[in-house]
């Protein structure tokens, strides 16, 4: 049946990114004399900081969540779905460059991880943007393409020269997508459900309280299996999920 394939491929896809993750950590890499990531070393998350190839092993597996929302709606983008496919798979592998960015990031606390693990984040974040701007003016899907690459480029260099303001422009990636979904419902121009898009706002937010708690260290157990921040990657995980099920939301009969 399609719908367990749904759920079942994601899982194997999971599993086998756990297997070649595990052999990777394996491997004896001092990532010491790699340049650090600019939170280092004394602006990190809770998570103890170890020495191995794995530096901060909750927050890093915790990932995994991503790569299988990812996968998820790789698998059941299908043609006769609302949402474009080729629109499903950016947004698909825009999730799964979460999880391995973010993956890698943990794992070796770097700025090449950093770099791979905000880029991934943009990317998910200009598809928001991009995707709700194309609904109020419509453009071509080379066009979308041109643009959406234009973006992450420029995104991605300023990554390199600027790293201090990344989390601004997510944020304002996020805020900018939220306008314009909002001025399609004002305008009537979409007939997507919008309880999708606020559970998945209402998740995001929760996940965004318990990581300024985390990174505060306002609620930190630094050896605990618990982490916060590893409860943050599952929640976005999960709202991404929500934001996936607001795109496949779209009641094509209402569409003039």
């Amino acid at each position: 049946m399609p719908c367990t394939r749904w759920f079942i491929i994601p899982t194997l896809a999971v599993l086998l990114s756990a297997i070649a993750l595990a052999a990777f950590s394996a491997l004896s890499i001092d990532w010491a004399v790699w340049r650090p990531a600019t939170c280092m070393p004394t602006a990190s998350f809770c998570e103890t900081i170890g020495d191995g190839a794995i530096r901060q092993p909750i927050n890093t597996w915790s990932n995994l969540a991503f790569v299988w929302v990812g996968a998820f709606i790789a698998f059941s983008a299908t043609p006769d779905r609302p949402l474009r496919r080729s629109h499903a798979l950016i947004l698909a592998f825009a999730c799964v460059g979460i999880g391995l960015g973010s993956w890698f990031y943990h794992a070796t606390l770097s700025f090449v991880g950093q770099w791979l693990d905000v880029m991934s984040m943009y990317l998910l974040g200009v598809f928001m943007v991009l995707y709700a701007a194309a609904r109020l003016n419509p453009m071509s899907e080379r066009s979308f393409a041109v643009g959406y690459a234009i973006i992450n480029v420029a995104l991605g260099m300023l990554l390199i020269v600027w790293p201090e303001a990344r989390r601004y422009l997510f944020g304002i990636l996020i805020a900018s997508a939220l306008i314009l979904e909002a001025i399609l419902h004002r305008r009537k121009q979409t007939t997507l459900q919008a309880k999708w898009l606020i559970a998945a706002l209402g998740v995001y937010v929760v996940a965004q309280v318990i990581w300024t708690l985390d990174l505060n260290h306002l609620v930190c157990y630094p050896t605990s299996v618990l982490q916060g921040h590893a409860v943050w990657h599952v929640l976005t995980a999960l709202s991404a999920g929500l934001l996936y099920g607001y795109y496949q939301s779209e009641d094509q009969s209402r569409l003039a």
